[in-house]
C-alpha cells in the first residue's frame, strides 16, 4: 500500500496546484484558462481517488495494521500531554460552559461546495482573517500567555483529499471549514479560556460552531478547543477555523509529525473510515508496543 499523497499522479496534481495557487495570490484571480485548468485538474484527481479507494478495498488487512500502530501511538502520547497539562492550576471554564450550549456540535457548512469558488474565497478574505486573529492576540497582551500561529491558506489538493474522505460530507467541499485558519498555542488553560472568550465575544466576527475537545477528547486523544466563524464584513459568509491549544499538546503533534510513519498511519485511518462508511467490513485491531516517543514526552518534565 502507497498513501495517496505519495502516489506519482497525486503528486503531479499537487505541483499543478500549487502552480495554479500561486497565480491567483499574483492576480487576485485566474484567468479563464487558469480556471479551467484547475477545474480539470479537481475532476482528474477525483477520479484518481475513486480508482484508489477501489484499490484500497483489497489492502485492508495491511491498512488496518498501519492505522492501529499510529492510532495506538497517539493517543498515548497525547493523554500523557494532557495530564500534564492538567497539572496547571485549576482555571474558570464558566463562560465556555455557558457559552458552548448555543454553539457545540452544531453544522458548519460553507456557503459553496464548489472547490475553485471555495479557494478563491478565502483567499479574499485571508488578510482580514489575518488582521482580526493578530489584533486578538495583541488584545489578550503578553501576560495571556497565548501566541497566534496563523496558517497558509489550505492547499486545493488537501481541500479535495478532505471531501473525497469525508463520512460526515460525503464528496461535499462546503464541508472543509478550515481552508483559512490559525491556532493559539497557549501556556495555560487559563490563556485557553482568555482566547476563546475574546474569539466568542469579538465584534468582527459571527460564531457558528464550536468544540470542546480539551474536556472531551476525540478518540485519538486529541484535545483543544476549536471555534468556527465567519467575518461579519465578509458578504461570501466564508467559515475559517481556530483551534485554541495547550503547549503540552502541541509539543506532543510536532514530536509525532516529526516521524515519517504518522503521515503514512493517518492516511491510512481515513481511508478505513472511507471504506468502512462504504459498507467494507474492517477487521479487528491488534496490540503493539508503543512508539519510542511516548516514553521520551513522558519523561520530560512538566
Amino acid at each position: 500500500w502507497t498513501q495517496p499523497g505519495a502516489r506519482a499522479v497525486m503528486v503531479d496534481a499537487k505541483a499543478k496546484f500549487v502552480e495554479l495557487e500561486k497565480a491567483l495570490a499574483a492576480a487576485d484571480d485566474w484567468t479563464h484558462d487558469e480556471e479551467d485548468r484547475v477545474r480539470d485538474t479537481i475532476e482528474a484527481l477525483e477520479h484518481e481517488f475513486e480508482a484508489y479507494l477501489a484499490e484500497a478495498r483489497g489492502q485492508v488487512a495491511e491498512l488496518a495494521d498501519i492505522s492501529a500502530t499510529t492510532g495506538e501511538d497517539d493517543k498515548i502520547v497525547y493523554d500523557i500531554a494532557r495530564k500534564k497539562a492538567d497539572k496547571d492550576p485549576d482555571v474558570d471554564w464558566s463562560f465556555i460552559d455557558r457559552v458552548a450550549p448555543t454553539i457545540e456540535g452544531k453544522q458548519a457548512c460553507q456557503p459553496t461546495g464548489d472547490v475553485a469558488m471555495l479557494y478563491r474565497q478565502a483567499r479574499s478574505i485571508h488578510g482580514d482573517f489575518s488582521r482580526l486573529i493578530e489584533g486578538v492576540e495583541a488584545s489578550l497582551g503578553a501576560g495571556c500567555k497565548a501566541k497566534a500561529r496563523i496558517a497558509p491558506l489550505k492547499h486545493l489538493y488537501r481541500i479535495v483529499e478532505k471531501k473525497t474522505f469525508s463520512t460526515r460530507y460525503p464528496g461535499r467541499a462546503d464541508g472543509v471549514c478550515d481552508i483559512v485558519r490559525a491556532l493559539f498555542e497557549c501556556e495555560t488553560k487559563a490563556a485557553m479560556a482568555s482566547v476563546y472568550e475574546a474569539l466568542a465575544t469579538h465584534e468582527g466576527l459571527v460564531v457558528v460552531r464550536g468544540k470542546d475537545r480539551w474536556r472531551n477528547p476525540t478518540e485519538g486523544g486529541w484535545a483543544d478547543f476549536m471555534v468556527n466563524f465567519r467575518l461579519k464584513a465578509d458578504r461570501n459568509r466564508h467559515v475559517a477555523e481556530v483551534q485554541i491549544v495547550h503547549r503540552k499538546l502541541m509539543i506532543a503533534r510536532e514530536g509525532l509529525d516529526g516521524h515519517a510513519a504518522y503521515a503514512q498511519g493517518r492516511a491510512a485511518t481515513e481511508t478505513l473510515e472511507k471504506l468502512e462508511a462504504l459498507g467494507v467490513a474492517l477487521p479487528k485491531p491488534t496490540k503493539h508496543e508503543p512508539h519510542a516517543f511516548a516514553a521520551e514526552l513522558a519523561a520530560q518534565p512538566s
